[in-house]
């Protein structure tokens, strides 16, 4: 029994992580769809199903997405959301342009944190298909967004590529967090090679504005 516990007390320091894409599958799929806006605004959508009140940033970067954070006591899990842009070929060889999904996570919490990525993963799958049609293909090639990203907003709510704001569903997930946590979100990213050393300094310059 002592042999047990000891084996989840190193499972527990170590952390554990989780990946869901189309990618993993044999059954490679996107969703087809010009309406990016719309796409982005499904994957924010998403997120909410794991924020409980926690605030959703904006990633920028080669790939965007929305990324949270949700602590429990001591132990914390992270749950990031990427909108991948793709082209991917048929069996008939027909080109679809579209997008998918990837969820991600990492953390201390064993049990709950990979829970919370599956129902965003699920909800994400959910809300894409109501964007776009789900198209099966046999390969799948990084595409490119089709508007611009605007300015780094990482302390203020998830933006839009063109410069509209993210309609959002949650008055919780609205709130602005507190200067430390948004500096410690930064650091994350940066960590994880998520933004780049520029776009970490001008975020934070901009969160040092509220001190």
């Amino acid at each position: 029994m002592r042999i047990f516990y000891l084996i989840l007390f190193v499972i527990a320091a170590s952390g554990c992580t989780t990946h869901k894409s189309p990618l993993q599958s044999s059954d490679k799929f996107v969703f087809a769809t010009t309406d990016e806006k719309a796409i982005f605004q499904a994957a924010y959508d998403a997120m909410l199903e794991g924020s409980k009140g926690s605030p959703i940033v904006d990633i920028n970067g080669p790939i965007r997405g929305y990324m949270l954070t949700r602590n429990w006591a001591l132990d914390y899990w992270t749950s990031v959301i990427r909108v991948f842009p793709a082209e991917g070929m048929t069996r008939n060889g027909e080109t679809i342009r579209g997008y998918y999904p990837e969820v991600s996570g990492e953390g201390t919490l064993i049990i709950r944190g990979p829970s919370m990525d599956e129902r965003i993963y699920e909800a994400a799958l959910q809300n894409f298909g109501e964007v776009g049609s789900r198209v099966d293909v046999v390969s799948i090639e990084r595409g490119e967004y089709r508007l611009e990203r605007d300015a780094f907003r990482l302390h203020e709510k998830a933006s839009l590529r063109d410069g509209g704001t993210i309609n959002i569903k949650s008055v919780e997930s609205s709130e602005k967090s507190s200067v430390e946590e948004r500096l410690k979100e930064l650091d994350r990213l940066r960590s994880k090679d998520l933004i780049t050393d520029d776009e970490y300094d001008r975020a934070r310059d901009k969160v040092l504005e509220d001190i």
